[in-house]
């Protein structure tokens, strides 16, 4: 863990949790129980500009956060940021190649 890692970026804490997981919960309501959903939250980058939205093709990273004991300041990081780099390059470029051809 490099010096920057064990300070928070806001206030300069050392008090810092690395690598927190992070959780959603959706709770809803149904007519006689209720039905609860966790999952692990994702980064997704779409490699298809044109694609409709059932035929999208995504690139997914899990995330996790840096909690400062602090002051609360909260930095999310993707797991796979490079293969996130990499589908946005390709958004990129998909939509310059539409573009030319227009």
């Amino acid at each position: 863990m490099s010096d920057i890692q064990k300070r928070c970026a806001a206030c300069g804490s050392e008090r810092v949790i690395p690598l927190a997981t992070i959780r959603d919960k959706v709770n809803t309501a149904l007519s006689v129980s209720s039905l609860s959903i966790s999952a692990e939250p994702v980064v997704a980058i779409n490699t298809n500009p044109h694609a409709g939205i059932l035929t999208q093709r995504h690139v997914l990273s899990r995330i996790h956060a840096w909690v400062c004991g602090d002051c609360g300041y909260m930095p999310l990081f993707a797991d796979d940021p490079q293969q996130l780099y990499a589908a946005y390059q390709a958004f990129l470029q998909a939509t310059q190649d539409e573009n030319r051809a227009l």
